[in-house]
């Protein structure tokens, strides 16, 4: 009698079906640490943002609006903030105000301090021109704000449901 080297069909089976079932585990998992892998790119702007606005409190005694799209152009010296040709966030989706942010309505507290920083991803500019974002259209959904304390919350739905990063 000869022996037969190889798998059976059934073993084949088995196979494939252990791994169809082990991405179907891993795949949301590793799509949303995807997807919050997105957001330090803004947070570290913000950050700069937050500082600049804190070093002009220092020399003026008061915290500074910024419009969006105006981050590099309109604040004084040392406020603006040039972010060039960036990955996910153009400087158009940043925006400086003092007015109360949507998560503050989701019973996270406690308020925000002084000013609120904040990045939308619709607002941000494809490439094209100079400040722009490359892949600006995998953050449409994006907002994130953070107020004078460093805390930073994240809506990855366009706003309508918020989380502390």
């Amino acid at each position: 009698m000869s022996k037969k080297n190889g798998f059976t069909l059934v073993e084949v089976m088995i196979v494939v079906a252990i791994i169809a079932l082990l991405a179907t585990i891993a795949a949301p998992g590793y799509m949303q640490v995807v997807r919050r892998g997105r957001a330090p790119e803004a947070i570290a702007t913000m950050s700069t943002i937050r500082q600049a606005l804190r070093d002009y409190f220092i020399s003026h005694g008061t915290y500074y609006d910024i419009i969006a799209g105006n981050i590099d152009e309109d604040p004084p010296t040392g406020v603006g903030h040039t972010v060039g040709i960036a990955q996910y966030f153009s400087e158009a989706a940043f925006s400086v105000d003092d007015t109360p942010p949507a998560w503050t309505g989701a019973g996270i507290s406690p308020a925000p301090v002084d000013f609120v920083i904040t990045a939308d991803g619709s607002a941000s500019v494809p490439c094209g021109a100079s400040h722009c974002a490359m892949n600006q259209n995998l953050i449409d959904d994006f907002r994130l704000e953070m107020d004078n304390t460093g805390r930073v919350f994240i809506s990855y739905d366009g706003g309508t449901s918020w989380t502390q990063y």
